[in-house]
């Protein structure tokens, strides 16, 4: 779409200062963007001017619902004060999620912007971070853009849009009873591919329980293997009881074997040949490596090489 207006409080964005509305908005993407510093720095970036004090990162910490993974000393040893290194390196998606809801929430917006913010993790992960999102989103206008309908399912209005049209607008009950509806049709795929996910989760849980059964049931029979009588037990002087007498079988000559080799005759030739050029390869350099060397070593008059 090319024409149409956004209103805030019935004004145009247009006529409102870019640097006093991008004030009062703050996003939380897909993927977040941490940068090489300390837990602190990166939530103080969400601040135009990046003054903040400890009190105010600590707030939109508890408000991200990340306050109790940053103050646990095992992952974190300083804290806020701690360094993230590039990009967050270290950090669960979830984690770095959190601490990007943080920074956009340190600025205390009256419009928070949530691009796909869940989409890219699991569904724990999931789950952790909705909430902190739900707890962000109290009290401010909320707009979200998101494909799982999980993320919106409490949202006051959800538009469905396809091809660039908004084809249907209500609450998630009201579009939900719509059976040929855009949402409707998304809620009941989505719902066919988590009971999906679900079951394959259960039979890899009743695969790794087999296993373990099974690890557990050969290692019984090791055991009772190694409380069998040793060879020192047995006697052997039957040895009908264990088998043919293999001194009774005839001795077999290499020579009897050649004709069995026959049809790979010429590849054995090649490949015999290609052995001792491989094998000759490091003696020959050997050689000819002290040779050079001797001319350094020794006068001219003494020197000498000696190609074969």
């Amino acid at each position: 779409m090319n024409n149409g207006e956004i209103l805030l409080d019935g004004v145009n964005i247009k006529d409102i200062n870019v640097n006093s509305l991008r004030s009062h908005i703050g996003l939380v993407t897909q993927e977040p963007i941490l940068f090489a510093d300390t837990v602190k720095e990166n939530i103080k970036a969400g601040i135009p001017d990046g003054q903040a004090s400890d009190e105010q990162v600590d707030k939109a910490l508890k408000e991200a619902n990340a306050r109790d993974f940053i103050y646990n000393r095992t992952n974190f040893p300083r804290n806020i004060e701690t360094h993230l290194g590039d990009k967050g390196l270290g950090l669960s998606g979830g984690q770095k999620q959190r601490i990007a809801i943080a920074r956009a929430l340190i600025s205390q917006p009256k419009i928070l912007l949530l691009d796909e913010a869940t989409s890219a993790l699991d569904a724990e992960s999931e789950k952790i971070v909705q909430d902190a999102l739900d707890r962000a989103s109290a009290g401010r206008t909320t707009i979200i853009i998101a494909h799982r309908l999980s993320t919106v399912r409490n949202a006051d209005r959800i538009f469905g849009i396809r091809d660039g049209q908004v084809v249907e607008v209500g609450s998630h009950d009201e579009l939900i009873a719509n059976e040929n509806g855009l949402y409707r049709a998304l809620v009941d795929a989505q719902t066919r591919t988590e009971d999906a996910e679900q079951r394959k989760e259960a039979q890899d849980e009743m695969a790794v329980a087999t296993l373990e059964r099974q690890g557990s049931t050969n290692k019984a029979l090791r055991k009772n293997a190694t409380e069998m009588p040793g060879k020192d037990d047995i006697d052997f002087e039957d040895d009908t009881k264990f088998g043919e007498d293999l001194s009774n079988f005839p001795e077999v000559k290499f020579a009897q074997i050649l004709p069995y080799m026959r049809p790979e005759v010429v590849l054995i030739i090649i490949s015999a040949f290609f052995s001792i050029l491989a094998g000759a390869a490091e003696a020959g350099f050997a050689v000819v490596f002290a040779e050079v060397v001797s001319i350094y070593a020794f006068p001219s008059s003494m020197g000498f090489m000696c190609w074969v």
